[in-house]
């Protein structure tokens, strides 16, 4: 087979090396690759169920967060030295308490739960 442009066979025609130069092309960042930092998850400290006011004033009104597995029972003995006390922190209206009576029959009893900020009344003039 001859080539149409110079009269040789294909087989003998050989490409000349192209002139055109060829760019390389070379990335660079536009910015510093984020990094995301990794966050510990941190584990609060347990609560204690203490006073808010760390100091126990039995003549002044007390403010006490309520922690899980608190009882008024054990609030009172903590702030009165005696569990009998304890519907003297349920009857403060501001505590906004009430009563549970179980479906299945038993006795009612006073419903806090973790977290309810109870006012603790002092012991001056209360009748103790």
């Amino acid at each position: 087979m001859d080539d149409s442009t110079s009269g040789k066979p294909a087989d003998d025609v050989m490409s000349e090396p192209s002139t055109t130069p060829v760019a390389e092309a070379t990335i660079e960042p536009t910015s510093e690759p984020t990094v995301e930092p990794t966050v510990e998850p941190t584990v609060a400290p347990e609560a204690t169920g203490t006073p808010l006011d760390t100091t126990l004033n039995p003549d002044t009104d007390q403010v006490y967060v309520v922690v899980n597995g608190d009882t008024l029972w054990d609030i009172a003995v903590k702030y009165y030295g005696d569990g009998t006390q304890w519907h003297k922190i349920f009857d403060v209206e501001g505590n906004n308490l009430s009563m549970y009576t179980p479906q299945s029959g038993g006795s009612a009893y006073p419903l806090i739960h973790a977290g309810n900020v109870l006012t603790i009344p002092a012991l001056v003039g209360t009748g103790q």
